[in-house]
This record gives structure tokens, sequence and C-alpha cells, in this order.
């Protein structure tokens, strides 16, 4: 099956959701639990995508496919933000809007395709 986001696309991606992630709290005021799980899983997505071996890695140690494992876990995990947030200051409207960037992180990492075609000189 023909997947229609090239890696390079991917890494475009990447870096826009995890800026997101780490802004969401500040932007819509989110503190505790809600704030510590979307800034780290925005700085996991950083560090995650500055490690692979795609167009758009800084230092490229990482398979593509192994990022994309991470991806799904991190995708499960977002999307069981409501669950973990439940009874926190801002739990049910975080949670929602985490869960939502988790299933969005789930459909680009089952859209992506699983190799580089050519990363640069390497």
């Amino acid at each position: 099956m023909m997947k229609p986001i090239s890696t390079r696309m991917h890494g475009m991606i990447d870096y826009a959701y995890a800026a997101t992630l780490i802004a969401l709290p500040f932007a819509l005021g989110w503190r505790g639990r809600a704030a510590q799980l979307s800034i780290g899983s925005g700085l996991a997505t950083l560090g995650l995508s500055m490690l692979t071996r795609y167009e758009y890695g800084v230092f490229p140690v990482l398979p593509m496919r192994t990022h994309l494992s991470i991806d799904a876990a991190e995708s499960s995990m977002l999307m069981s933000a409501p669950k973990m947030l439940r009874g926190s200051e801002h739990g049910t409207n975080a949670g929602r809007v985490l869960a939502m960037f988790g299933a969005l992180g789930a459909a680009v990492g089952s859209m992506t395709q699983g190799e580089a075609k050519r990363i640069g000189n390497r």
C-alpha cells in the first residue's frame, strides 16, 4: 500500500506538532499535570525528531521505523490523557485536546512511509 506522507513531510509535521504541544499549556492556561503531559510530550517529540535518520534529523541515529514505533506509543499515551487527567484542575478539556492530538499523531504515523528516500549527503 502506498503511504501518502513522505518522511520529509513527516519531519515538518513533527516539528510543528512538538511546538504546538509545548505551546498549548501557555496558550490555554493549563497548569499542573495537564501542562506537564503536554510539554513533556512536545519535548519528547522534539528530541525524537532531532535524533531520527530522515531529512530533518539533526543527529540522525534512529531509523525511521523506530521513530514511527515511538510515535505510536506516544500517540497511545496521549489518547489516554482524559483518563490520566481525570480529577485534575484542567482535566476534562485538556484531556480531550491531548487525546485529539494523539489521534492526529496516530493518523500521521500510519500514513507515513517507512524509509527516507535520500538524506542529504549521508
